[in-house]
């Protein structure tokens, strides 16, 4: 499965987390996921925002 093949919104791509790991820092990254309450379907990622995934799914709590 490749992103541009599963992303939702690939004109916002270069928001998403699978690029933003490529250019930020660990401690930026951290940020993203303090309080994840989604998570990608396509590769596991878990932020806050389901507008920096591909493919958001929010996790039931």
């Amino acid at each position: 499965m490749t992103e541009e093949k599963t992303c939702n919104h690939p004109e916002e791509h270069e928001q998403h987390l699978c690029q933003l790991k490529k250019r930020l820092s660990r401690s930026e990254l951290n940020d993203l996921r303090k309080n994840p309450k989604y998570v990608c379907t396509g590769c596991g990622g878990r932020v806050d925002r389901g507008g920096n995934l591909c493919l958001p799914k929010r996790i039931k709590t």
